[in-house]
């Protein structure tokens, strides 16, 4: 007798707790009943897949995070040009001496690549490093969580909120902020 185990299926359902949890990278609590120490497996992963879908359509993401992958693909960038600057050259190395003590040379095939490319992927490996080091840490969801039971009065904790209503919540909590 097989069981199927059941999984969160989007936001609307899965809870704060869970969906951090999952960010995290503790997959196994997409489960509705998550196995400690268990397995992940290509299903909990593809579950997981169509929650966070679901928040980038809904919320999208942020103005950071769109910074970093542009600083990450000319990372990727600039190491690709490095790589594929590769040439190949003809030299002559030494290969010993013959019988009458005349040097013996045979022509070798060797590649090389232009070293200043180094320069242009470390530059970037610092910008990104800098722009990574001088982000400030945004308040968490447990702190965000008190201010939004405060807000509306009532006591919520992150393993019975779900995290669309949270989402949701701290949308309209900026949007009234930027507002006024």
């Amino acid at each position: 007798m097989s069981t199927s185990i059941e999984r969160y299926s989007g936001l609307s359902d899965i809870t704060l707790l869970a969906y951090e949890k999952c960010c995290a990278g503790e997959l196994q609590f997409v489960r509705l009943k998550p196995l400690l120490g268990g397995e992940i497996n290509p299903e909990d992963i593809s579950a997981f897949e169509v929650i966070e879908d679901e928040y980038i359509k809904r919320f999208g993401v942020g103005e950071t995070y769109l910074e970093i992958l542009r600083l990450k693909k000319a990372v990727a960038n600039a190491q690709s040009d490095f790589i594929l600057s590769r040439k190949k050259i003809m030299i002559y190395v030494f290969d010993g001496f013959d019988e009458d003590g005349n040097e013996l040379q045979r022509l070798k095939q060797i590649e090389v690549r232009d070293k200043s490319l180094l320069n242009a992927v470390d530059y970037h490996q610092f910008q990104l490093d800098d722009y990574i080091s001088k982000l400030k840490p945004g308040i968490d969801s447990t702190k965000m969580l008190i201010h939004v039971s405060k807000y509306f009065k009532f006591p919520r904790r992150a393993n019975e909120i779900t995290a669309l209503e949270y989402f949701e919540t701290v949308k309209i909590i900026t949007n009234q902020q930027t507002e006024s």
